[in-house]
């Protein structure tokens, strides 16, 4: 380490191949959980408009459409998780 001045600077050696790989794994396996999380929240979300449906407080073409925005939801994060990895995993890996 240098000091200069109120600045004090590390010198981080790059990664080398095995270390990348380690690191694009960790980012999938984050996002898988982030999908994991997603996946039940739609969960959630579904049986409480199952439960407002059965207590006649929702009609069954505004269930349909609620339960359809909360699939398209769900498919709109999951892809949002998908890209975030995949352009993390280019980063990394370029040397």
């Amino acid at each position: 380490s240098i000091i200069d001045g109120n600045i004090v600077r590390i010198n981080i050696p790059s990664m080398d191949e095995a270390k990348r790989k380690q690191m694009v794994k960790l980012a999938r396996d984050k996002c898988e959980k982030g999908k994991i999380s997603i996946r039940e929240a739609r969960r959630k979300a579904n049986e409480s408009l199952k439960q407002h449906k059965a207590d006649g407080d929702v009609t069954e073409d505004a269930f349909k459409a609620s339960e359809k925005k909360v699939q398209d939801l769900t498919d709109r994060y999951c892809k949002l998780c998908d890209k975030a990895v995949s352009s993390k995993e280019e980063e990394v890996l370029a040397i």
